[in-house]
């Protein structure tokens, strides 16, 4: 696509590798797809979880190949409007709890027989002890909402992505050698103590920070 990054990428990579190429470049993905399943270009460059959700669309889908090659490697993650702390807060907590579900081995499947674990991790994640869930607004048992309804990550990478065609790689928990992390459920009581939104920050010429020490934060 024009002016992205894969298209620095790829420039980059052929001048690397001394392969002349042709670069043709289109406005959306629609028309680069639309171009190489016509035939007018030979090969298409995007990010590799949108090359295998467009193989399906093709006239040949069964006689498409996605190179192992990596041109370029760059994180993407959530969104939410500014000064939404608190709802930022929820967003990625919910996230955490996928990433963390799938390195404990809980599914949509088995969750419930967790429910009465001794484990006191397991225990503070589902939240039958600690309170995270208050801090973050939210019911105690959210974390159990959330693998009932879609699963760990695993099952949701797993509903999406086909593995033979895009392994986990990366995306794997990080005791198995990706980069999929989730920081501790511990929780902390809600502070009543009135948020400073960013352009109030902007205005303040230093930022102060505290932190008691003896309480655990999110």
């Amino acid at each position: 696509m024009e002016a992205s990054t894969a298209e620095q990428a790829l420039i980059d990579a052929a001048d690397d590798a001394g392969v002349e190429i042709i670069l043709e470049s289109f406005p959306t993905l629609d028309e680069v797809f639309a171009a190489y399943d016509a035939g007018e270009v030979d090969a298409a460059s995007n990010v590799r979880s949108r090359l295998a959700s467009r193989i399906p669309t093709l006239n040949d889908p069964d006689n498409q190949l996605i190179l192992d090659e990596v041109l370029s490697e760059y994180p993407v993650g959530l969104l939410v409007p500014e000064n939404e702390s608190e709802l930022a807060d929820v967003v990625r907590w919910v996230s955490y709890a996928t990433f963390q579900a799938d390195k404990f081995g809980l599914t949509s499947e088995n969750v419930e027989e967790f429910l009465d674990s001794d484990d006191p991790a397991i225990a503070r994640f589902l939240g039958t002890e600690g309170d995270l869930g208050a801090a973050l607004g939210l019911e105690e048992d959210f974390v159990v909402n959330i693998i009932e309804e879609v699963g760990n990550y695993g099952e949701i990478y797993a509903r999406f992505f086909d593995e033979d065609i895009i392994p986990r790689g990366l995306n794997e928990i990080w005791t198995e050698g990706g980069l999929i992390y989730s920081p501790p459920f511990s929780g902390t009581a809600p502070s009543d103590v009135p948020l400073v939104d960013n352009n109030e920050m902007r205005a303040q010429t230093a930022i102060r920070l505290g932190y008691p020490d003896n309480r655990q934060s999110l």
